[in-house]
């Protein structure tokens, strides 16, 4: 073999050691490569971590961005984040097979992030159990329920009952807002004690449920980060965080040992080979270490980025944070500013079971005049005023004492001597185990209405007293007069005096119109029967010798619900404005049909008509077509105006036709409901006219003016009847003898004692032996009759003394 090696040439031994040097860079190069392509895959593993922990911070901001938005679609964007989490791990257990290294904690972490998604998903389908806004979910249903509750209270016109239900919501915000279940035991608390109000029981009953379903699943939730399923998700993900960074810890521990394991092996091999191929060698080994060198510099530089992205999350986290707690800051500034307002501008108090005060608010001092210390510890009565009936109070009391709302008016005093009027609603206080604590009280104050309604009805009594007078003697000297030319003259007396009766009874319908009095009064009556009848009355309206046409359809001929006294007076108004403005000799068209559930007045003329510009002002108050109309044909321009409100009031319609020199044509359009779809109608309509017959008795006057005795007694004279007269309630008592007056006629307003009083007394003392006591008044403002009837009256009769409504009491009581 020596000889063999010997006898080799040099050029085939350089041959040969070339070939051996150059099969030697091959394996040396081929054995690198596989150590540095290692190298590589666990570098862009490693990489492939980073991404991987990058979109945990993503899947995580996209929950936040959930939580703090309550929107779906950061829902859709975490399962997109989550899907590329599990084909970036799948990708990364592969390369951790090929390399040898043990996949197992990866495995562990995708386990993990399934978990915390499971988690996330329900935590999702919880906020949409709970609704990821006011209109969804058990909040939509709260919403619904509180509004429910809010629209029964504000129909109830309960000031309380509204700041109750608005100190619910608040206890519910703020338990959305802060998760403490503090505000769930307020909650609980004040919903016990709306449950006692019956109006809205089932309401609260249905809003309280709801709540406390929310509360529930809240707190499955979790009421902070640490607890329900946020406490999971919490957990599994900081789990899977701290797994993966120690995942990409030992990668990068693993990287670096095999880099330094590499680099011995290249030294080692690079001394070996020294002689073989030396600079060869040298400039592969130091092209490796160069390479390796930018591999770790290139790790180094992504452990940097990881490091900057890391903090950026944490800052953008705080920063959400931050966000959070001034959102909540700003909602309990708007609430204590509501507070602030309800307690400036409500009126309102409590107190305890004996009537002491114990809270009041900014506007129950404004009003009373009276300060915070002034008011707490005295007792309601310290602004009681004398006016005020002591039945009111003992109404009160007996209703509250049942467990009862209150509500009325009453007038109390000022600290300064003055008064005022409220409109008091006052319910019992309830505590946690529903015993009586006291009493809540929420008033309006409504001075200047009653202010009014005093002045109204004083105005209206002093007005008609002296009408009354004149309206009567002018109609008993217009019989007993023969001298055409005098009787003439009381005509125009007693027209005049009829003419300011009637400005007077506008003025005070406008002024009902325009305030809460006015109401509707329905009632079932026979439409075809009233209209002929009311009808036989226009020919008494004109002295014109006008012709009236009625058209009543047979589709009247029933019985309807309605105000037939608003409509009759509806189309008097019409009538009478048609006749005004009508020449001699004209023509009047009255039509009355029945079209789609409604009745429709149709009042057609061919008097002077009017212009397009009249006819845009003539339903405002005393307004009328021109400055000229009032001179010449007289009235006060209330007339259509008051038309107008009333058929307004009926949900109606009216319409207006005309033209200057041709005439006009009103339409009037009132919904009725037919209450029977057909009746027979007697058609023969009873006069009363002429066919008085003679009264006879003795009778009780009660009157404290002479005017009103003097005329009142030849009233009753001319129908056969004979009187004694009282001055006042007490002469009343003394002169009122059961067993000779079959009738009293009661005056209101008289020194000594009033109408009522005396009334009362007279009840009271003779029991079933009292003759019938008639209200003769003129208090005549809205109600007057019902308060008379309500407090005893047998009947009403109102001044100025209206002769037909007169006989008609005379005749039925006797």
């Amino acid at each position: 073999m020596t000889n063999f090696i010997k006898n080799i040439s040099y050029g085939t031994k350089l041959s040969f050691f070339i070939i051996l040097i150059g099969i030697s860079i091959l394996l040396l190069s081929i054995f690198l490569n596989i150590k540095i392509n290692n190298l590589e895959r666990l570098q862009e593993t490693k990489v492939e971590i980073e991404k991987l922990y990058i979109s945990m911070l993503t899947l995580r901001r996209h929950e936040k961005d959930f939580l703090l938005r309550k929107n779906i679609a950061y829902e859709a964007k975490h399962e997109e984040e989550l899907f590329s989490i599990h084909k970036l791990s799948d990708k990364i257990v592969k390369n951790l097979d090929k390399n040898s290294i043990d996949s197992t904690q990866i495995k562990k972490f995708i386990t993990y992030v399934d978990l915390y998604e499971a988690s996330f998903h329900s935590l999702v389908i919880k906020y949409l159990d709970i609704g990821l806004d006011e209109n969804s979910g058990l909040y939509g249903s709260l919403r619904v329920s509180v509004h429910e509750v809010e629209k029964v209270a504000l129909q109830l016109n309960n000031k309380d009952l509204l700041s109750k239900i608005y100190n619910l919501r608040k206890q519910e915000k703020d338990f959305m807002l802060r998760n403490n279940m503090q505000y769930v035991a307020n909650f609980e608390k004040i919903a016990q004690e709306l449950l006692v109000e019956s109006s809205i029981s089932a309401n609260i009953k249905k809003y309280h449920k709801d709540f406390l379903s929310l509360v529930k699943i809240q707190k499955e939730i979790g009421l902070n980060h640490k607890l329900g399923l946020r406490g999971e998700m919490r957990n599994k993900v900081h789990k899977s965080e701290k797994l993966i960074k120690k995942i990409s810890n030992q990668l990068y521990e693993r990287i670096s040992k095999k880099m330094d394991m590499l680099k011995v092996n290249i030294l080692s091999m690079v001394l070996f080979m020294f002689v073989l191929f030396g600079i060869i060698v040298f400039l592969i080994s130091k092209r490796s270490m160069h390479k390796l060198e930018l591999l770790k510099d290139a790790l180094r530089e992504a452990n940097n980025n990881l490091e900057r992205k890391v903090n950026t999350e944490v800052q953008l986290s705080k920063a959400k944070d931050k966000h959070l707690l001034e959102s909540a800051q700003k909602a309990q500034k708007i609430l204590d500013k509501s507070l602030k307002v309800f307690g400036d501008n409500v009126i309102a108090s409590d107190s305890d079971k004996k009537g002491i005060i114990t809270y009041v608010s900014n506007a129950f001092c404004k009003i009373s005049g009276y300060s915070r210390d002034e008011l707490i510890g005295k007792p309601h009565s310290i602004l009681r005023h004398p006016d005020t009936p002591k039945k009111i109070f003992e109404d009160m009391w007996n209703d509250l004492k049942k467990g009862k709302t209150w509500k009325g008016e009453i007038k109390n005093s000022k600290n300064d001597g003055g008064f005022y009027w409220v409109r008091a609603t006052i319910s019992p206080k309830y505590d946690e185990e529903n015993q009586l604590i006291g009493y809540s009280s929420i008033r309006h104050d409504v001075t200047p209405e009653k202010v009014k309604e005093e002045f109204l009805a004083n105005m209206s009594h002093e007005l008609r007293t002296p009408l009354n007078s004149i309206i009567g003697f002018s109609s008993i000297l217009e019989k007993k007069l023969k001298i055409k030319k005098n009787k003439e003259l009381i005509e125009h007396v007693e027209d005049s005096s009829k003419h300011l009766l009637c400005l007077i009874n506008d003025i005070l319908d406008l002024s009902k119109m325009n305030s809460s009095e006015f109401k509707i009064q329905e009632h079932e009556f026979n439409a075809y029967l009233e209209i002929i009848k009311f009808s036989k009355r226009f020919n008494e309206l004109s002295k014109k010798k006008l012709v009236c046409i009625t058209n009543v359809s047979e589709d009247l001929k029933a019985i309807f619900m309605g105000d037939w006294l608003r409509i009759s007076q509806i189309i008097l108004n019409l009538i009478s404005n048609a006749i005004k403005f009508t020449d001699k000799d004209g023509k009047i068209i009255f039509d009355v049909e029945y079209v789609d559930n409604s009745i429709v007045l149709s009042i057609a003329d061919n008097g002077i008509g009017m212009s397009k510009q009249a006819q845009a002002k003539i339903f405002k108050p005393f307004t009328q077509a021109d400055g000229s109309t009032t001179r010449i044909y007289g009235g006060t321009g209330l007339g259509l105006s008051i038309t107008q409100k009333l058929v307004e009031a009926m949900s109606g319609k009216i319409e207006l036709e005309s033209k200057e020199g041709v005439g006009t044509i009103f339409i009037v359009t009132i919904p009725l409901q037919k209450i029977t779809k057909s009746v027979i109608i007697d058609e023969k309509i009873e006069q009363t006219e002429g066919k008085i017959d003679t009264l006879s008795g003795h009778i009780l006057v009660v009157e404290d003016n002479k005017t009103n005795q003097m005329l009142i007694g030849m009233l009753l004279e001319d129908f056969g009847i004979t009187c004694d007269i009282a001055n006042d309630g007490l002469e009343a008592l003394d002169i009122y003898n059961p067993e000779v007056h079959r009738i009293i006629l009661m005056d209101e307003n008289m020194p000594n004692m009033n109408g009522i009083e005396a009334m009362k007394i007279i009840k009271e003392r003779y029991k079933n032996r009292c003759a019938p006591i008639i209200a003769l008044t003129a208090n005549t403002m809205a109600g007057d009759e019902e308060r008379f009837l309500a407090e005893g009256m047998d009947g009403y009769l109102s001044k100025p003394i209206d002769d037909a409504k007169l006989y008609k009491i005379l005749k039925a009581f006797l």
